[in-house]
């Protein structure tokens, strides 16, 4: 499970990382890139990096083994 979730919270990072790549060109070429704003690039990307965030969280806290 633990593996689990740090393997999604990098996919959601790197999806992350793609749109803010996409939305600096779209920024840099008048603001339009295919069709799309630029925030329309930017503000998903940071919901993704809050989910990459929570994911990593509940690998490394809820997921820890219990010693008794």
């Amino acid at each position: 499970m633990k593996c689990l979730l740090k393997t999604a919270a990098w996919i959601s990072a790197g999806i992350a990382v793609i749109m803010m790549l996409i939305g600096g060109i779209a920024k840099v070429s008048s603001g339009v890139f295919m069709s799309h704003w630029w925030g329309n690039y930017y503000y998903p990307a940071h919901n993704f990096l809050l989910l990459s965030v929570v994911f990593l969280l509940f690998a490394l806290v809820g997921c820890e083994k219990k010693e008794k």
